[in-house]
This record gives structure tokens, C-alpha cells and sequence, in this order.
């Protein structure tokens, strides 16, 4: 059966002109063919995370994403990670959700990447990185889509675009479905808020009650880990 398997990678272009100065920009870079603008991680079944200007760091259905761009796109699959558990995937990933966007492109020419922020390609590559997976990339704060374009002719990465467009297409015909990705991106973006929270107030009360204890909470997330506890 067709899916989109949690861990796959997209690489899309833009329908606005900003798409082409991002492709030129690249190849100027890196001196490689750039046929792609930007790219997003899936996490699985439509649901993809990925990092733009509008919104930062954010989870969204994957039609939402390609009816904005042009039809030209690349699905990837690397063999590895297709293997690491659901579970692992999205905890990983949803780690750097609401984040802000790297819009000046901070860590690509030098210094390290903000805790707060990243463009999608930095994204992406953190996400592998978190997940034990040696690819062959760049340092995360250098990687841009042309590199995950280029993953292609690597040992251990095939291309599985015509599964993810019949894998789109049944996800379409679905009841509800898009409503069930709604809910779970919401209740990723409640834990989220309920994690910092919690935090926050026990930080309040631990100079009050001498040996608070704090129970384990589970997923961790990048604005979490900034409240000094």
C-alpha cells in the first residue's frame, strides 16, 4: 500500500518569485544544481513539520503545503530511519514546533545556530541528527535544500514521490480525515504549552517548598528546556 512513512523528506518549490532567488542563491553557494526551494519532514500519513516565514516552525496537512507550490516535487525515503519507531520520530521533531523562522539565515555564514529559530533545511537536518542517523550532509546550521536534493544519489535513499501522490490521493477520499490531522497538531501544540507551564510553575514553587520533586514529562521541547529549573 502507498503511504507517506514517518521520516520521509519533501522538497518542493515555491509558486512566488522568492522560490527562484532561494534556487539561485544555492547554486551560487554550493556550485550544485538547486531544483528546489524548500523542504519538510514528514512525520507520517499527511502530516508533515517544516519551517517557513509565516509561521516559524509548524505541523500542517500536507495539502495545505503543495497547494502553494508548483507540482514539480521529490519525495525521498531513507532507508534507516524508515526503520526508527513512530514514536521517536515525532517526539524528535515536534521538539523544535513554534519555533521562530531563521529568516537572517544565522549559522550559514558563520557563528552557531539560535535555540530559537531555524530555516527549513536546518530544521530538517536537527531533526536526523536528533534521530542517530548519520547522513551525508553538511554541519545542520550550513545544510540547505540542494543538499537534501542531491541525497538521491546516495546509497540508501530512493525516491518515492509516485508513492506519496497515490498515498496523498487515498488520503484525500478519507472522511474526516483532514480533521484528524487538525486534532492531532493541536494536541502536540497544548502539550507543548502544558510542559512549559508546568515547568514555569515549578520553578515558582521550588524556592517556596525545599525538595520539590518533579515528575518526568515525558517529551521535551526547545522552550521548555530555556526555564531555569
Amino acid at each position: 500500500m502507498s503511504e507517506q512513512k514517518p521520516g520521509d523528506i519533501i522538497l518542493v518549490n515555491g509558486a512566488n518569485k522568492n522560490s527562484l532567488g532561494i534556487r539561485a542563491f544555492q547554486r551560487v553557494k554550493t556550485g550544485m544544481k538547486a531544483s528546489y526551494s524548500h523542504v519538510v519532514f514528514c512525520l507520517g500519513s499527511g502530516d508533515i513539520i517544516h519551517s517557513d516565514m509565516k509561521g516559524g516552525v509548524h505541523r500542517l496537512y500536507i495539502d495545505d503545503l503543495l497547494s502553494e507550490c508548483k507540482p514539480n516535487w521529490l519525495a525521498l525515503r531513507n532507508t534507516h530511519i524508515s526503520k526508527i519507531p513512530y514514536q521517536d520520530i515525532l517526539e524528535k521533531s515536534i521538539y523544535y514546533q513554534q519555533q521562530s523562522y531563521n529568516k537572517l539565515l544565522i549559522g550559514l555564514f558563520g557563528g552557531q545556530t539560535p535555540e530559537d529559530a531555524s530555516f527549513c533545511s536546518q530544521l530538517v537536518s536537527l531533526i536526523i541528527k536528533d534521530l542517530n542517523v548519520e547522513v551525508d550532509l553538511p554541519d545542520c546550521k550550513k545544510t540547505l535544500p540542494v543538499h537534501f536534493q542531491h541525497l538521491i544519489e546516495k546509497n540508501g535513499w530512493d525516491d518515492v514521490t509516485r508513492e506519496h501522490e497515490e498515498a496523498i490521493s487515498i488520503y484525500s477520499r478519507i472522511p474526516n480525515y483532514r480533521e484528524s490531522i487538525d486534532k492531532s497538531i493541536q494536541m502536540s501544540k497544548e502539550l507543548q504549552g502544558n510542559t512549559v507551564q508546568t515547568l514555569e510553575d515549578y520553578h515558582a514553587l521550588k524556592g517556596l517548598i525545599k525538595d520539590l520533586p518533579l515528575e518526568d514529562l515525558g517529551v521535551e521541547f526547545w522552550n521548555a528546556k530555556k526555564v531555569n529549573v
